[in-house]
């Protein structure tokens, strides 16, 4: 149990090192913050694996997907000069959630009530989309399909609150860290389509993006205590 705080610990404070730099430096190492932070949550999955032995295929899509995130948000970092690495990181994290989409469905089968929650989720958010005049120019088929494999992802989760699978702790852990996942592309999303981001949107998008991963990591370590 130690050894899984110990790693609990480090993220956060990596987190604290990163976000310090955002709000206070004008001059930020993402290249370096960021990833650490990225590389935190995963190493956390890895020693819940670890430490709990679960070595199932629910475990290890998860790390899976928390692999592809650090991928991800490498390639988000706006002085990475690689020609189109947004659309790159987009396809590294709709990769991430089709992993735990996989992970979510192995412990709860697909449902008609999930696709039935997908669809009124999914088509909420294009009818705002739509009023709201937005226009995504050349990324609409992207955040179209980025958006639909992520609200498809958070329903999974969510499902696991009633299932429980593993226990009450374990569906509350998961679907918490999905839906905060969710809210920080919402913000992320409204700041591309706006052209603007203040510090304010960022800050919040990147706490809630973090706390989403680290409370889908920790959800492994809740497997084995089952409660």
């Amino acid at each position: 149990m130690i050894g899984i705080f110990i790693s609990l610990a480090i993220f956060f404070i990596v987190l604290c090192v990163y976000l310090y730099h955002i709000i206070f430096k004008e001059e930020p190492h993402e290249k370096i913050t960021k990833t650490a932070t990225s590389i935190m949550f995963f190493s956390t999955a890895i020693v819940s694996v670890v430490l709990t032995d679960n070595y199932t295929s629910t475990a290890l899509f998860l790390c899976a997907g928390l692999f592809l995130s650090i991928f991800g948000d490498f390639f988000l970092i706006k002085k990475i000069k690689i020609k189109r690495s947004f659309i790159i990181g987009v396809g590294f994290f709709f990769a991430a959630q089709v992993c735990y989409i996989i992970s979510f469905s192995l412990l709860v089968p697909i449902s008609w009530l999930d696709i039935l929650l997908f669809i009124g989720i999914e088509g909420s958010a294009l009818l705002i989309y739509k009023l709201m005049g937005f226009d995504a120019k050349n990324l609409k088929i992207p955040l179209l399909l980025y958006s639909s494999v992520l609200s498809f992802m958070a329903v999974k989760a969510v499902s696991l609150v009633f299932a429980r699978p593993y226990g009450i702790y374990h569906g509350i852990t998961v679907a918490m860290g999905a839906l905060l996942f969710l809210f920080s592309d919402c913000i992320l999303a409204h700041s591309i389509l706006t052209g603007g981001r203040t510090l304010r949107a960022r800050l919040i998008n990147l706490v809630s993006y973090y706390l989403g991963q680290i409370l889908i990591a920790f959800s492994i370590y809740l497997i084995f205590m089952n409660y």
